[in-house]
């Protein structure tokens, strides 16, 4: 029966097209499992570690489909530049 059935699906276009795709997410989830190190699962369900992210921010990785205008920049004391020139009445910070 089993075998008849997969038969079947090899012989037609949407049956291989449907094996294929099944296939490549099996693989995908195995090669998920295997290269994704196991504490980002721990962390990705920690509030803890989200809260100082703002929340109307997007992923840096949007702007790889977009534009860059809402970009998520962390800034802390160690890696914060300011630099301001006043010219003609305008005052330029720069982080």
């Amino acid at each position: 029966m089993q075998k008849k059935l997969f038969i079947g699906l090899l012989k037609s276009h949407r049956g291989i097209i449907g094996v294929s795709i099944l296939a490549f997410l099996l693989s995908l989830t195995a090669i998920a499992v295997l290269v994704i190190p196991f504490d980002s699962y721990r962390l990705w369900n920690d509030p803890d570690y989200w809260i100082n992210n703002p929340k109307t921010a997007a992923p840096f990785w949007t702007s790889y489909f977009g534009s860059k205008d809402f970009e998520h920049v962390s800034l802390d004391k160690t890696n914060a530049k300011t630099t301001s020139e006043v010219s003609e009445g305008i005052r330029v910070d720069n982080f």
